[in-house]
């Protein structure tokens, strides 16, 4: 799988226009999305690069780079609220506006998404 044709598995969100309430620290493991992001300082965690601000230097009224935006901010407010299992982690993919997409994912459809974006970026790396 290409990550072209995983973010194609994830639903379109109609999020409000300009707002950035979910904009912060997100995983960058591969060079495509780093590439992306920008020249933005990284930190490491488990050997996985993350953006090392609170909150996305491209966030400033809407993003900058939102056809290109990584996996994560691609994921976010996809999660169904209304789920029964939209708890822990999977609660905090929820859009704090309540908006999400018309066939929102479950908990266990997203956490799958991101164990191939995860081995995507294991690939990469090897």
């Amino acid at each position: 799988m290409t990550l072209a044709e995983l973010y194609a598995l994830i639903p379109a969100v109609d999020c409000i226009p300009g707002c950035t309430d979910c904009c912060g620290v997100i995983p960058l493991p591969l060079r495509e999305e780093r590439a992306a992001f920008g020249n933005v300082p990284l930190s490491n965690f488990n050997g996985t690069p993350f953006s090392a601000y609170q909150h996305c230097p491209n966030a400033d009224e809407g993003c900058k780079i939102h056809d290109k935006r990584p996996f994560m901010c691609r994921l976010f407010g996809t999660v169904s609220r209304d789920h029964p299992r939209a708890v822990g982690q999977a609660a905090g993919m929820c859009c704090p506006h309540g908006r999400q997409p018309k066939k929102p994912l479950s908990p266990e459809r997203a956490k799958q998404l991101t164990i191939w974006y995860f081995e995507l970026a294991k690939k990469e790396r090897h």
